[in-house]
């Protein structure tokens, strides 16, 4: 396990490792071009999944694993992602799309202009603002535009996919990336009739929490056929036995230990169906790589579900980044002389450097969350919302957040940028409390009472009392 690659992360134009792909069957809907809007919180492979259904080898893997998506038949474009540098490609930059939005007051026009880059590039300007300045001109050219594009595909029998990833990252205001995000969803929808076109929306939690507020009466369509992306625990460690089940380092030694859990399945070949699908099977295998209990006895809990329990994030989510870096930490922390490859005191030392990691995660993504976690050191969870607030407010962390300033995303929660004055003492710090929980960093709990999952709680140096057990999720 020490050879493990944690890094599920990837840029949507950036072309993952064949090897890297496990295909759990819970996320086919994620990857079906019929559901438009994919919703999921850092690290559970928005663009991960983005990046192999962009490029052709990755995508004709994935299609292998979901034969009945025919993903073999789309032909498939980026039209928003982050890092999208080059001009002449067809995802415009988040300069340009400001740029654009000064030529229009429908921002709709925008996307119709990137979806005729990707379909028909060789009709109008080459420049997004000119040619969506020469669509609003003329828009019935659109429309025949796209019904000849239809027809092309129909004959040739093949189907178009834009995908848009990265949605929070394509302004550094949220008035901005909201106007934008509505413009994206009613030309989606536009295009849920066609019979050969369809859009894809990769959204951040906290972005879709904020759409489902402010927007237009028809994005209830796309809500309520929103996909969750996740990871169970079956599929976190059957993605964690296929890596090592392939791997020429682990595969002798893990298909030794499976026989003796009671798995047959040749090393090097195909990952036995057990060791995807069955959590009984995986439970007996994890036992006899990191030994069956927490402690001498079941008290402090089964390895199996300890794990990822205590890497869950407030909505009971573990990432499969996480789960991978904390396994690969605990086995790198493991003295060679132990039999097992990872035991309770490494992984122990695995959930603090996944804790480290997520951090930094959350920080690159939400800068102004390292303003709102320091005031808490020293805190004592499960404890009432109360106490969070007015630690807040007594060290002004509302307007360190509002001084921030970011010129790539925005610099405060999108919770504060919608907050109406309505004269409620400590407003601000109420909203900074469900930015948070939206998040995932904080999770509520039963009359009033707030706790922080672990894997936030280790590194900011706040306590638990009560040894009260994270969720598990259903």
């Amino acid at each position: 396990m020490k050879a493990l690659n944690p890094s599920v992360a990837h840029r949507a134009a950036e072309t993952p490792d064949i090897n890297e792909i496990y295909a759990p069957p819970s996320h086919a809907d994620a990857l079906d071009p019929d559901r438009v809007l994919v919703v999921g919180s850092r690290g559970v492979g928005k663009s991960f999944w983005a990046a192999v259904l962009a490029d052709p080898k990755t995508r004709a893997a994935a299609a292998a694993s979901y034969p009945k998506l025919d993903l073999n038949s789309f032909d498939v474009f980026l039209g928003f992602h982050e890092g999208s540098i080059a001009s002449s490609s067809i995802a415009p930059t988040a300069p340009v799309l400001k740029q654009a939005l000064k030529v229009c007051d429908d921002p709709a026009w925008i996307w119709r202009s990137v979806v005729l880059k990707a379909l028909a590039p060789k009709e109008g300007p080459d420049r997004l603002t000119d040619r969506v300045q020469w669509l609003m001109d003329d828009p019935e050219e659109y429309s025949e535009l796209i019904s000849d594009v239809e027809n092309r595909l129909l004959a040739s029998k093949r189907r178009a996919l834009i995908v848009f990833d990265a949605l929070d990252v394509m302004a550094n205001d949220w008035n901005t990336i909201r106007e934008l995000t509505v413009g994206l969803a009613r030309v989606a929808l536009e295009l849920v009739s066609s019979k050969t076109i369809r859009l894809k929306m990769f959204m951040r939690r906290d972005q879709f929490n904020d759409m489902r507020q402010k927007t237009f009466a028809d994005f209830s369509k796309l809500r309520t056929a929103a996909v969750e992306l996740d990871w169970s625990y079956k599929d976190l460690f059957g993605a964690l036995f296929s890596r090592l089940w392939q791997d020429t380092g682990s595969s002798k030694a893990l298909a030794t230990l499976a026989q003796e859990a009671g798995i047959v399945g040749k090393s090097g070949g195909a990952v036995p169906l057990l060791l995807r699908e069955d959590e009984a099977a995986q439970e007996r295998l994890f036992a006899l790589i990191a030994g069956e209990f927490m402690g001498v006895n079941a008290k402090r809990g089964r390895t199996y579900l300890w794990l990822p329990r205590h890497l869950a994030d407030g909505h009971g989510e573990t990432s499969l980044r996480s789960f991978l870096i904390a396994l690969k930490e605990a086995a790198e922390s493991t003295s060679d002389r132990n039999p097992l490859a990872v035991d309770r005191v490494s992984i122990n030392q695995g959930v603090l450097k996944a804790s480290q990691t997520r951090r930094e995660e959350i920080k690159e993504d939400h800068p102004w969350v390292e303003d709102a976690i320091p005031p808490l050191e020293g805190l004592i969870v499960p404890c009432p919302d109360q106490e969070l607030i007015t630690r807040w407010h007594d060290a002004n962390t509302v307007q360190k957040i509002r001084r921030r300033h970011d010129p790539e995303r925005p610099a405060a929660p999108v919770q504060l940028s919608t907050l109406t004055d309505d004269g409620s003492p400590r407003a601000a710090e109420a909203a900074l409390l469900q930015a948070l929980e939206e998040l995932g960093v904080i999770e509520r709990r039963s009359e009033g009472r707030v706790n922080v999952p672990d894997i936030f709680r280790v590194t900011a140096k706040i306590k638990r009392k009560g040894g009260l057990a994270p969720r598990r999720r259903s």
